[in-house]
């Protein structure tokens, strides 16, 4: 059985369909380790874009802070700000500060105006609230559960002592992304347990999850691209599984042909 390199795999697992005969005979530990250095490295891309944007933001709210040390104040659960509205649209990103009206007073249709979902991140910031949007993910926080009063300084301080922010948000997506992709290839390995049924391939589960780790290197490529570039796309998890089902359908075809029953007992 020819051994390839990480590199190696990494172009053969994409282009190449025959190296998924390799990839099944080899040592499932083996794959797994391909996962994660593919997890460090596309994490990594993704983390470093994802804090870069976020020491960006940070650089200017600490910049916007220090101008207008004299008009922002949060008092009594309300936020004042002498500037308003504030609107910046860049790179996926909205970012919206309006404190002449609360989250309620501002109402449905000038947020449907906004087309949030549009961004993959948005910041509202209201007299009442701040709602914070994360790929989907809102956090709400109300300003009268703050039970202290805020002004720029204590911002700007705690926004230096967030500088380091960048490598944590590495770790997340480093290690969520080699876990993500664990799950992922476990759930491509179920539904590849069907197709095998249909294309009348005797394999084990050992094996089909082997192939499964190799089959997700061109969804998680395309992911990173997306997230790196501030794109979001509708259903891509429907992409993901689609792209990676097509490698194991047709890894599946050619297992048929070239291994036989025996061998494929044998290899486990």
């Amino acid at each position: 059985m020819k051994k390839m390199n990480v590199a190696e795999k990494f172009i053969k697992s994409i282009i190449d369909i025959k190296s998924y005969l390799v990839f099944l005979k080899e040592r499932t530990s083996k794959a797994i380790i391909y996962i994660l250095l593919l997890s460090i490295i596309l994490g990594g891309i993704k983390g470093f874009n994802v804090s870069r944007n976020i020491q960006k933001a940070i650089n200017e709210t600490k910049n916007y802070l220090t101008e207008n040390e004299d008009t922002f104040k949060l008092e009594n659960g309300e936020l004042t700000v002498g500037e308003n509205p504030i609107l910046i649209k860049e790179e996926g990103v909205l970012v919206l500060v309006d404190t002449s009206y609360t989250y309620d007073s501002f109402g449905q249709k000038n947020l449907s105006d906004l087309n949030l979902e549009k961004y993959i991140n948005s910041v509202l910031i209201f007299k009442d609230r701040v709602i914070i949007n994360n790929n989907g993910q809102q956090t709400v926080q109300k300003f009268s559960d703050i039970t202290t009063n805020i002004y720029p300084r204590d911002i700007i301080n705690i926004l230096n002592a967030a500088s380091i922010v960048w490598i944590f948000v590495l770790l997340i997506y480093t290690i969520g992304g080699f876990i993500g992709n664990l799950l992922w290839a476990l759930i491509i390995a179920l539904v590849g347990t069907v197709v095998s049924y249909i294309v009348k391939v005797k394999i084990k589960f050992k094996g089909l999850y082997r192939i499964s780790l190799y089959s997700i290197t061109l969804p998680v490529i395309i992911d990173t691209i997306f997230v790196s570039a501030n794109v979001r796309v509708p259903m891509f998890s429907l992409i993901f599984l689609a792209v990676s089902m097509v490698y194991i359908y047709l890894a599946l075809k050619l297992i048929k042909k070239e291994v036989t029953e025996e061998e494929l007992f044998i290899i486990g």
